[in-house]
């Protein structure tokens, strides 16, 4: 999951390597103004997240037994 990225730098690397992967990738869908790598990401593939959802995604995949160490950046 990214939730903000501009089109370079760590964020920005780790969902190219996630979509070249074939791996899921959620992004927070926000403004290009904000994280313009965020819109190019959903442009190639990663699946958007609006803003007022990501409680309930996080939720879910709290569920689905993702590690906690990652889930805790996000509180």
């Amino acid at each position: 999951m990214i939730i903000a990225a501009g089109l370079s730098g760590g964020s920005w690397a780790q969902g190219q390597l996630c979509l070249r992967a074939g791996k899921r990738l959620f992004v927070l869908d926000l403004p290009p103004d904000v994280a313009p790598g965020n819109s190019a990401l959903i442009r190639q593939g990663a699946t958007a997240i609006p803003p007022g959802h990501l409680d309930r995604v996080v939720g879910d995949l709290d569920q689905d037994g993702v590690g906690p160490a990652q889930l805790d950046l996000l509180a």
